[in-house]
């Protein structure tokens, strides 16, 4: 991935969907629904963080100053 963005809105889904399963948790109700909404919300707050340093650590080699020659311009 070499757009941040998108790692950051995979990460804030994760985390929408990691709240919304302990919510769920704590209501009750449905018995396996807060478990996969909390496993689904740990998966892609995993999946954002490493799209997000993958982006990083794409970007920064991608711009790399080109070497000064003081030979050259002499």
């Amino acid at each position: 991935m070499k757009n941040p963005v998108v790692s950051y809105g995979i990460l804030v889904i994760g985390v929408i969907a990691l709240a919304v399963g302990i919510v769920l948790l704590k209501m009750g109700g449905h018995e396996k629904l807060p478990y996969g909404a909390i496993a689904g919300g740990i998966v892609l707050i995993i999946v954002g963080i490493i799209g997000a340093v993958m982006a990083a650590k794409s970007k920064s080699e991608s711009v790399q100053p080109e070497p000064a020659h003081p030979e050259a311009q002499a």
